[in-house]
């Protein structure tokens, strides 16, 4: 008897020549079996055509979710460009007349170089404010502390009881982000 190589998985095409031979003699009970086998072989072909197909559906899927995850990370580096573009384009102009006013300053007098700083600190607050930025200054008078407006910078311990709790050097503006996110200046 010949059994060629089969390239498909299990046995069922091997054992139908044998079925069929009728030179071969079986008995029913051995038949029987080999019939049995056949019928397993097949449900095997199909559970493995079954789990290549899952197989090759996950592999797309992944593929699927990988390219939205890309695309979706495209959307979000483009939205965060466009909700910083006027900022960035603010400052772009801000650098740009420093520039030019570079050329130009060690001509200038010193009450002009003043008010050449001071047009960059307005500018500055104009670009907060477009921002939604609120600039605060803290009066000398309010001088008792506020957790949700001040930092504390540096603590001086008195004997005195009135001043516990006040404030003795103010040495930055405060900076509020919709009127619930405190700025601390930083310094470095």
């Amino acid at each position: 008897m010949k059994v060629e190589k089969l390239e498909k998985r299990g046995v069922s095409e091997i054992f139908q020549p044998v079925l069929e031979n009728e030179a071969v003699k079986l008995d029913t009970e051995e038949k029987s079996v080999f019939e049995e086998i056949q019928e397993l072989n097949e449900k095997m072909d199909v559970m493995n055509d079954t789990v290549s197909q899952k197989i090759l559906n996950m592999d797309f899927e992944k593929n699927v979710a990988d390219k939205l995850h890309k695309e979706l990370q495209g959307y979000k580096d483009d939205l965060y460009f466009q909700l910083v573009k006027p900022l960035i384009m603010d400052l772009i102009n801000m650098r740009e007349r420093m520039r030019r006013a570079v050329k130009h300053f060690s001509k200038e007098t010193g009450e002009k170089k003043v008010e050449m700083l001071e047009s960059y600190v307005e500018e500055i607050e104009t670009i907060l404010e477009n921002n939604s930025i609120e600039i605060y200054e803290t009066e000398k008078e309010e001088c008792d502390y506020k957790v949700k407006k001040q930092r504390i910078v540096k603590q001086i311990k008195t004997s005195d009881e009135k001043l516990h709790g006040k404030i003795c050097n103010i040495l930055t503006n405060g900076y509020i982000y919709t009127e619930k996110i405190k700025l601390s200046f930083q310094k470095k």
